[in-house]
């Protein structure tokens, strides 16, 4: 019997290869928790990142879009209203305020890098999220 996995799988399992094989350890981060994730109509990877300060950890959902070929990430944190702790799934305000759509896999990895060791926050124009992920944007040339 031949078992395939979902093109969406596939992709998401390249941005865990190139976050696992291109980036050193930050020694805020004990580890990286990776759990399955769907919402019907794209499959992935819940990624949450296990700090040393719980109120550190951060989540990123990542899946190749529906819609397209980008790679498309969800990002958070696991404490408040960003992620329904028994699906994974994000809420419609992540959806629609913190989302990041990318072409590679290996700038998917650099975002979430970044996310998780706290480096994207260390971007801020201003203190919103939507300031952050522009200049994160900005800093490594990815366009909408």
């Amino acid at each position: 019997m031949r078992i395939e996995k979902h093109n969406s799988l596939l992709v998401a399992d390249k941005v865990v290869s190139q976050l696992q094989n291109n980036f050193s350890n930050h020694p805020d981060v004990r580890y990286v928790n990776q759990e399955a994730w769907s919402n019907c109509r794209e499959q992935g990877y819940y990624l949450r990142s296990l700090c040393e300060d719980v109120h550190n950890d951060r989540v990123v959902l990542v899946a190749e879009c529906r819609n397209s070929d980008q790679i498309v990430l969800l990002f958070g944190t696991p404490h408040g209203s960003d992620f329904d702790l028994t699906t994974n799934g994000a809420t419609e305000r992540v959806y629609q305020e913190q989302k990041l759509y990318v072409s590679t896999a290996q700038q998917a990895a650099k975002f979430i890098h970044d996310y998780f060791t706290l480096a994207f926050g260390e971007l801020q124009e201003d203190k919103s999220v939507k300031g952050n992920l522009q200049a994160w944007k900005r800093a490594n040339n990815v366009h909408d």
